[in-house]
């Protein structure tokens, strides 16, 4: 089967084009998605290649918005894959990297450098977790609320410090945060004060994202995160949506705490360096 790759820098086409492809797989594919969703509102600059057969059928795709950054896959099979990397290489693509499943990643990197002459440096592994069974009830004393306008400080103090813990310092915890609380997409446990922060992103294809959950090391050990994880879920599961969440594999106790409380791993991500 042969492939054409195409470049489009719109969401609202990209969506027209490749919705079926990304209805097909909403788990796998809600990085990208949730993206694309942002982009459709907000209007920050990207770029999408779209991989299609000879019927325009589209089999695969990759994703960089804005354009400075690692491009995000999803997976995919190799020729497809093999598609893009060579497109994007032959009409002179600068990518930083590249992050998406595993699989994919790892044989788009390699083609990239065939084609590139250059090398790749595998950064980050990630694994992507489902709840499937319900939160068990919390042992932690305190409730689960959104973080109000007036603790905006206190969530870019406690963004920066996740950010710092996981590696990636360069993320700012400024952007965006005001409009994530006026959203309600950040959380926090309540037990006499904050214990434990975390977010999600907005529901996309009946799939919400729980992201960024952080408890300072002098409140942890007492149970907050899993509980704070714990009651977001269920609500979501009341809205009627699909849950996940990837966490880095260097981190055996978020792994572990994850695990416990109802979600199941479903699939691994790479994100690359290019040299």
């Amino acid at each position: 089967m042969g492939f054409a790759v195409e470049c489009v820098d719109s969401a609202a086409a990209v969506f027209a084009a490749a919705r079926g492809f990304l209805d097909a797989d909403p788990i796998a594919h809600n990085i990208i998605a949730t993206i694309l969703q942002s982009r459709l509102a907000d209007g920050v600059a990207m770029r999408c290649w779209l991989v299609r057969d000879e019927d325009a059928v589209v089999h695969g795709l990759a994703l960089q918005s804005p354009p400075v950054l690692p491009a995000n896959l999803p997976p995919m099979p190799k020729g497809p894959t093999t598609a893009l990397a060579s497109e994007m290489a032959a009409t002179g693509v600068r990518l930083p990297g590249i992050a998406g499943s595993a699989a994919t990643a790892a044989w788009f990197a390699g083609e990239w450098t065939e084609r590139t002459d250059t090398g790749a440096v595998p950064e980050v592994g990630f694994r992507l977790y489902e709840q499937t069974t319900g939160s068990p009830a919390s042992t932690a004393a305190g409730r689960l609320v959104r973080v109000a306008a007036e603790d905006h400080d206190l969530a870019v103090s406690w963004i920066a410090d996740f950010y710092r813990e996981i590696g990636e310092p360069e993320n700012d915890p400024t952007r965006g945060t005001a409009e994530h609380i006026a959203q309600g997409l950040l959380w926090m446990w309540d037990g006499d004060g904050p214990k434990t922060m975390l977010a999600h992103a907005p529901p996309c294809l009946g799939v919400v994202r729980i992201r960024m959950a952080y408890t300072p090391p002098s409140l942890r050990c007492h149970g907050y995160a899993s509980a704070a994880v714990s009651a977001l879920s269920a609500q979501l599961a009341a809205a009627g949506h699909r849950r996940l969440l990837f966490t880095h594999l260097a981190n055996p106790v978020a792994n572990r705490l994850y695990r416990r409380i109802g979600y199941r791993a479903v699939g691994e991500a790479l994100r690359y360096r290019f040299l």
